[in-house]
């Protein structure tokens, strides 16, 4: 189980400090179908991911039926959401970021049973992301509608699917982390402190080019970068020890929990219920 600094702080008489303005970005929470958290995106950037998750987090994922056309303020996009270095003009890293979302696409595979064999076979699914991105320099807006065949992973959703408070998603600077740290924090709510994924189904998922595909590269480039930033700017800790086959290494297993210690102890209890309940059941 990863290390988590539980010590208590010694008592400290507490400052007194003008409560700061919430920021918009803090209320808002990504809520995706759990398939949806390990398709395929292509290999996109960390503002690429913020900028379409903070457009995920605007949806009532229980209430609204369909995807409107909407706008968003560019205030809050370039002040709140985005890491954007200020060596060129708003309009022109907008308009490269919407160019760049807009090849954007995800890829959905599964199986699914053939009506005629009953046998299950492999299927996948292209979607491009978005029906359209708008921005007119000198406006204050960027306007959109996301593509209707995302609507059974963003709309709807009563089960199987993973919450995150897009604040916590903000402070990752790679798109990798952000990614992983996604797929952890889905099986670490479904109350699974150990999950095993093989090495080229995670590579494969994340999209890394070939040049990463030996391990030794994929380790110093995505898998150890991505862990470290994960614990130091995310709700959980994370760890990972390899399986090998023939001397090869073919499987990464992480061990995550969270950091507060409330939810791990609540997340204790709910495992002894689901312990109970299938004792009961057998």
């Amino acid at each position: 189980m990863p290390k988590v600094n539980n010590e208590p702080k010694p008592n400290k008489r507490p400052k007194k400090f003008k409560r700061p303005t919430l920021k918009k970005s803090q209320k808002y929470l990504v809520t995706q179908d759990n398939q949806f958290i390990y398709s395929k995106y292509g290999d996109t950037t960390a503002n690429e991911l913020k900028f379409f998750y903070y457009i995920i987090s605007k949806l009532n994922s229980i209430s609204d039926k369909a995807f409107e056309a909407c706008e968003i303020p560019i205030s809050e996009i370039l002040g709140e959401v985005l890491s954007h270095e200020n060596d060129q003009d708003n309009y022109t890293y907008i308009k490269k970021l919407c160019e760049s979302l807009s090849k954007r696409y995800l890829l959905d595979e599964t199986l699914i049973k053939d009506p005629v064999t009953n046998k299950e076979v492999d299927n996948f699914t292209i979607m491009s992301l978005f029906k359209f991105l708008q921005y007119t320099k000198g406006q204050a807006t960027i306007k959109y509608q996301l593509n209707d065949c995302l609507k059974p992973y963003l709309l709807g959703l009563r089960k199987n699917f993973t919450q995150i408070p897009l604040q916590n998603i903000l402070p990752i600077r790679s798109g990798y982390a952000i990614r992983i740290y996604q797929i952890l924090l889905s099986e670490l709510n479904q109350n699974r402190n150990e999950v095993t994924k093989g090495l080229l189904y995670l590579q494969d998922i994340l999209c890394v080019p070939k040049s990463f595909y030996a391990w030794i590269d994929f380790k110093r480039n995505v898998l150890e970068p991505s862990i470290k930033e994960i614990n130091a700017t995310t709700d959980i800790v994370a760890s990972y020890r390899t399986k090998k086959q023939r001397q090869k290494i073919t499987e990464i297993v992480f061990e995550i929990c969270y950091k507060d210690l409330q939810k791990r102890k609540d997340q204790a209890k709910d495992k002894e219920q689901q312990r109970i309940q299938m004792e009961v059941i057998k």
